[in-house]
C-alpha cells in the first residue's frame, strides 16, 4: 500500500532513465552509520501547480543539514557530508517538503490518488 502521510512510493523511471521514488510531504530513510557522503538527487513534478517554490529540507539524526529550493524539472544533486560518530548501526534521514499534491494513478481498471511532493533519486 502507498504511504498515507509519510514515506516513499515504489521505484519508477523518468523519461531520461533516472530511477527515483516519489516522496510524500515527509519521508524517512535509513543509512549505515559510517562516515561518508549522502548524495540525493531531487526534482519537482512535471505537472504540479506550483504557487510557490518547492523546498525540500533534509535532516540527519534530527539535525537539519540542508534546505534546498527545487526549481523546474531539472534534477538537483545534493551532497551532504556525514562525519559525526553514531551510537547505532544506522542513521535516520528525514526529508520534508513544503508542498504536496495528489497524482492520479491506475490501479487495475480504476483510478486512485496518491500524495506526492518531490522525486528523490
Amino acid at each position: 500500500m502507498p504511504p498515507s502521510e509519510r514515506g516513499f512510493h515504489g521505484f519508477e523511471t523518468d523519461s531520461q532513465g533516472q530511477r527515483f521514488r516519489w516522496m510524500t510531504r515527509h519521508a524517512v530513510a535509513y543509512i549505515p552509520a559510517t562516515q561518508g557522503i549522502v548524495t540525493l538527487n531531487l526534482r519537482g513534478p512535471d505537472d504540479a501547480p506550483l504557487a510557490r517554490p518547492l523546498i525540500v529540507e533534509t535532516a540527519i539524526a534530527g539535525r537539519i543539514v540542508d534546505r534546498r529550493e527545487i526549481r523546474g524539472v531539472a534534477w538537483v544533486t545534493v551532497n551532504i557530508g556525514v562525519r559525526e560518530p553514531a551510537s547505532t548501526s544506522f542513521r535516520r534521514i528525514d526529508l520534508r517538503a513544503n508542498q504536496q499534491w495528489t497524482q492520479n494513478v491506475r490501479l487495475g481498471i480504476r483510478q486512485a490518488q496518491r500524495p506526492i511532493s518531490a522525486m528523490v533519486g
